[in-house]
């Protein structure tokens, strides 16, 4: 998400000394290229994590095709601006959903600071984020519940940036009529 950030700035645990040598970050080009379904990545940390996990890697990645290992050496090799069309496109959406929830009594909005998602507080609709989301299905909103990110977050759901903007109006609009209901 280093590319997508709408608040501060990216900071890497390899630019503070002290936490540079037991530091290992995983990346890939999921979403900073748009490439989600490729599943081409790589780790960088000290020689002797990476020495053991590449015997990993190597198992997990055989019959990968060589086609994913060209595109993502392209991707690495060359200047898109495909993030930051995405964080432009993510950053508008995100302030067009907070003016949608602005007025409503039932859902509290947690603006991002970073990534494709926001999470929406349901919990003055006295449902859990699970009973909210699966019950948002039948107005035709798909969402994913809270509590899969922890028991902290049971009374959220979260809520895709990735599609388009009518899309997440209408969508919006059908979540707080739902909430409005409880």
């Amino acid at each position: 998400y280093e590319s997508l950030i709408y608040s501060g700035e990216f900071a890497s645990p390899f630019d503070i000394a002290d936490l540079a040598e037991r530091t290992i970050v995983t990346a890939s080009i999921s979403k900073s290229h748009a490439a989600p379904g490729f599943r081409s990545g790589w780790c960088v940390g000290p020689p002797w994590f990476i020495s053991k996990a590449q015997g990993v890697a190597e198992a997990v990645l055989f019959g990968n095709q060589p086609f994913i290992a060209d595109m993502t050496a392209h991707a690495l090799e060359h200047v898109h601006d495909t993030a930051e069309q995405m964080g432009a496109a993510y950053k508008r959406r995100i302030n067009l959903l907070l003016n949608a929830f602005e007025g409503s009594n039932k859902i509290q909005p947690l603006k991002p600071e970073a990534g494709m998602f926001m999470l929406l507080d349901v919990s003055l609709t006295d449902l859990s984020g699970e009973e909210f989301a699966m019950q948002l299905l039948d107005h035709g909103v798909g969402v994913m519940p809270g509590y899969a990110f922890g028991e902290q977050a049971r009374s959220f759901i979260r809520l895709s940036l990735t599609v388009e903007d009518a899309m997440l109006e209408e969508a919006a609009q059908r979540i707080i009529k739902f909430a409005e209901s409880c």
